[in-house]
């Protein structure tokens, strides 16, 4: 069925502004402020570059010639989440390149903050609300781009409604900069080998330079398009490399004009840091989901987007999208695994958006290919069955235990012989959604507690 261009408008119009809803529903009181004081520091370094053109924010790491503790009671943390001890604050502070401070800083001071202790986290996760939403819809454009209308719409309602990713994308952290800039690159390079338009190949060298100015784990953009052209557009690879690490290196350029001996000191101590994540890293990625640094947030949308990828590298395929999805998604987990210190839930987050897509593409290959089908149904029957559990009571459930036993059980076998397997597709999708939002909006104060 052909869906006139206005009308797929309008539903990505849909996706956008439901996204953002959900995100900006309860965003600065959920996480709770100080659950990581990352989101102050960020903001701090980029307030004190504009400032005094001197970026001070808190490390965790040695080396710094300079430091003070301090009290900063922002959002009352210290009476709350942050713990008693002051948080120890240095400069330069050169620990992360300052994009995302600059973003959230200078937002905090366009809204009259004036100093550290006026960076609420009303206002600087504000910025964020946007980047994600933005996340949403470059989801949506490169599902759209190389698979077509219906995977985009799809990868795009997986990436705006799943739970961890919206709660997740409220928060200040690196990987949330990281993640638009790394989408914008495959939307563009997908552009280039669509148009042969060099323009665009351009772009996505310009933003994969950009993704490493809100962390350095923003390499894994130049890293996979690297690797796609030399598979088969190698003659593009030398532009690609000039432009994307021209615009990384700035966050040399400007660590060496700042204080050249405290930037190499502090690079060396980033290199050598405590190994946290351990030998069981990976292990831990796929079936441990966290959410902060010590917040677990159960997903199990994000277990089924992991079934989906890895049942991607089984098929065969030539189709750009396929191997930009593999190629991301091996790409990322090799900047996860050199990159990664400690076990904070912000490291995993850049594989959503990969996962969403992952998603879409089998979602819709199980509407035309049986061999799909029947996985992706039981899978959406996962996910349901997990929300369900995390609104009703377990004796409250006996009441209806008989239906769903019986009704799931006729349900996969009339799916095995139905020639209406397309129809309870898109039911099992469109209700796994519709619990994915009610649960979003059980999540209050008083319940992110229990949250686990």
């Amino acid at each position: 069925m052909k869906i006139k261009l206005g009308l797929r408008i309008f539903l990505v119009l849909i996706i956008i502004l439901g996204s953002f809803y959900l995100r900006y529903r309860d965003f600065d009181k959920v996480p709770f402020a100080g659950e990581s004081m990352d989101e102050y520091s960020y903001s701090w370094v980029g307030m004190s570059l504009l400032k005094i053109g001197v970026p001070v924010g808190i490390s965790g790491i040695g080396g710094y010639a300079n430091s003070i503790s301090r009290y900063e009671n922002i959002d009352n943390v210290f009476q709350s989440t942050a713990g008693g001890n002051p948080e120890t604050l240095n400069w330069p502070w050169f620990d992360h390149p300052p994009l995302l401070g600059l973003i959230t800083g200078g937002f905090a001071m366009l809204k009259g903050a004036s100093n550290f202790k006026e960076t609420n986290i009303y206002i600087i996760r504000k910025p964020m609300i946007v980047l994600g939403t933005i996340s949403v819809l470059l989801v949506t454009l490169i599902g759209w781009v190389n698979f077509g209308f219906l995977t985009g719409f799809v990868s795009g309602i997986f990436y705006g409604t799943m739970p961890i990713v919206v709660i997740g994308s409220r928060m200040v952290q690196g990987e949330n900069g990281v993640i638009p800039a790394y989408l914008a690159a495959i939307l563009f390079i997908s552009l280039f080998y669509k148009t042969k338009n060099r323009n665009w190949l351009t772009l996505a060298a310009v933003l994969s330079g950009v993704a490493c100015l809100f962390k350095l784990s923003g390499l894994v953009a130049v890293l996979a398009i690297s690797l796609t052209l030399a598979k088969d557009n190698k003659k593009y690879l030398g532009q690609f490399l000039i432009i994307s690490l021209s615009v990384a290196s700035l966050f040399v350029v400007y660590g060496l004009a700042i204080d050249p001996i405290q930037f190499l000191t502090t690079f060396v101590s980033n290199s050598s840091r405590f190994y946290g994540i351990g030998p069981e890293s990976v292990f831990r990625l796929i079936t441990q989901v966290k959410i902060t640094n010590v917040k677990y947030f159960t997903d199990p949308v994000v277990l089924i987007g992991w079934l989906a990828l890895f049942g991607l590298f089984f098929r065969k395929s030539r189709k750009l999208g396929d191997g930009l999805l593999k190629t991301f998604g091996v790409s990322w987990t090799v900047m996860y695994i050199v990159l990664g210190s400690y076990p904070h839930g912000w490291y995993a987050f850049p594989f959503f958006p990969i996962l969403a897509l992952a998603l879409g593409r089998v979602w819709v290959l199980a509407l035309d290919f049986h061999e799909y089908f029947s996985g992706i149904l039981m899978l959406g029957i996962a996910g349901i069955g997990y929300f369900l559990s995390r609104m009703l009571d377990i004796n409250y459930f006996q009441k209806v235990a008989t239906y769903w036993k019986f009704g799931i059980g006729a349900l996969l076998v009339f799916s095995m012989i139905s020639q209406k397997r397309k129809f309870i597709l898109v039911i099992v999708l469109l209700f796994l959604v519709f619990l994915e939002i009610h649960y979003l909006n059980s999540i209050t104060v008083d319940t992110w507690y229990k949250v686990s």
